[in-house]
């Protein structure tokens, strides 16, 4: 690796630590929800409600299965590990989510199948890949992963492989186009973040060479998220 590249991927690192996608963040954001979940469970007075599990395998969706679907709920193991995710890896799925919401912007393809690709990534890599100055190298891996598949017409659900998570979504049209992009997007490189509306990403990026007016804009970021933090904490 360059030492551009690992320079874009230090400078990547820092700014969305700046914006909130760290540990401390995302550690609060999981207490809240679980928080909510259990209170939810426990408020509940209907005698005969029953507490939703999401059991719903996102992704597939075939014409003679909309009706009526029998699904297996893996969200407990899917959220382990989410959990389990380190500093970087988790970087990795907020900016392969920004990605897809900005530069890709299809509906053939969800948070869900870079969840899933993510997942696969980490299995099949060396643990020492995902480092700070590596984050730019390990983004682009997924995306690779993300093209391999569309190419192949097959993502398979990360739990039950034998389930193809583009069964019903990804057709023709949409594979050529998905194909597209997402080459597209391995071309253009760093630039891609420049399409980056999500969080003022692309604003950062611009002002990367102004040092004062860099400092500027992620002070105001810090103190978005402190505030954010703070009435978090105030809910627990």
């Amino acid at each position: 690796m360059s030492s551009v590249d690992e320079n874009d991927s230090i400078w990547l690192f820092e700014i969305l630590d700046c914006i909130g996608v760290r540990d401390e963040h995302r550690k609060a954001c999981q207490r809240e929800s679980i928080t909510f979940e259990i209170l939810q469970t426990f408020n509940n007075t209907d005698p005969i409600s029953i507490y939703n599990f999401e059991s719903w395998s996102e992704g597939t969706v075939t014409p003679e299965e909309i009706d009526l679907e029998w699904r297996i709920s893996l969200s407990l193991q899917e959220r382990k590990l989410m959990f389990n995710l380190t500093d970087v890896q988790y970087k990795c799925y907020v900016v392969l989510k920004m990605l897809n919401q900005n530069n890709l912007n299809l509906d053939c393809l969800t948070s869900f199948h870079w969840k899933t690709c993510l997942f696969y990534v980490i299995e099949n890599s060396k643990s020492s890949v995902w480092e700070k100055k590596q984050l730019c190298h390990c983004i682009k891996m997924c995306v690779k992963q993300m093209l391999k598949w569309v190419k192949l017409g097959v993502c398979p659900n990360y739990f039950i492989p034998e389930d193809n998570l583009f069964d019903g979504r990804l057709h023709n049209s949409w594979r050529l186009q998905s194909e597209k992009k997402l080459e597209e997007l391995i071309d253009e490189g760093f630039d891609c973040f420049l399409r980056v509306q999500t969080s003022n990403i692309c604003d950062f990026v611009k002002l990367r060479g102004s040092l004062e007016k860099s400092l500027q804009l992620q002070a105001k970021s810090k103190q978005v998220i402190k505030e954010v933090l703070y009435s978090k904490k105030m809910l627990m």
